[in-house]
């Protein structure tokens, strides 16, 4: 157990001491932005919109309680009716 901890410890410290290489050397290219000088066009844009909802998502439940199943079914059928032409 204590070697197989050893060795990932030191895949770790290598892993991260080799993406601090390449993040050295990346920030060292010579990358210019695009300028009148060099003949490139540039364009940048932004745009934000806004609507007012016209949907609303609305869940409503409805529970009856009666003797039989058959009882508060149509009880709960009548209700959600009801509910519905309000």
């Amino acid at each position: 157990m204590a070697i197989a901890n050893k060795i990932s410890w030191v895949f770790t410290i290598t892993l991260l001491i080799l993406l601090q290489v390449i993040f050295l050397f990346s920030s060292c290219t010579n990358f210019t932005l695009p300028t009148v000088e060099n003949d490139v066009i540039l364009v940048t844009d932004s745009a934000t919109t806004q609507a007012s909802p016209d949907l609303v998502p609305l869940r409503v439940g409805i529970q009856s309680f009666a003797k039989t199943a058959q009882k508060a079914a149509s009880d709960n059928n009548l209700k959600i009716e009801i509910l519905l032409l309000l």
